[in-house]
């Protein structure tokens, strides 16, 4: 009866050191994919700035979105101009 009762407990433990590992396992593989997500999305986002030679005028805002202002209006102090 004992003996039976330690060989249940024993088996029980064994299931839980077993599901430790599975997730240990589990958290290194998503610590990885999270490793290459974020490498991957800061290369991406740098990616264009890398390789250009020029100035950039980093708080001008046409090289971080597609917005362009619209035309200036052409009456200026009250009078048209061509």
């Amino acid at each position: 009866m004992i003996a039976d009762h330690e060989k249940e407990e024993d088996e029980i433990m064994q299931q839980a050191d077993d599901w430790i590992f599975f997730a240990l396992i589990i958290d290194r593989i998503l610590l990885v994919i999270f490793v290459i997500v974020i490498l991957l999305g800061s290369f991406g986002l740098f990616y264009r700035f890398m390789f250009n030679l020029t100035a950039v005028n980093i708080f001008e805002e046409s090289h971080y979105s597609r917005y362009q202002p619209p035309p200036k209006h052409p009456v200026i102090n009250g009078t048209l101009s061509v």
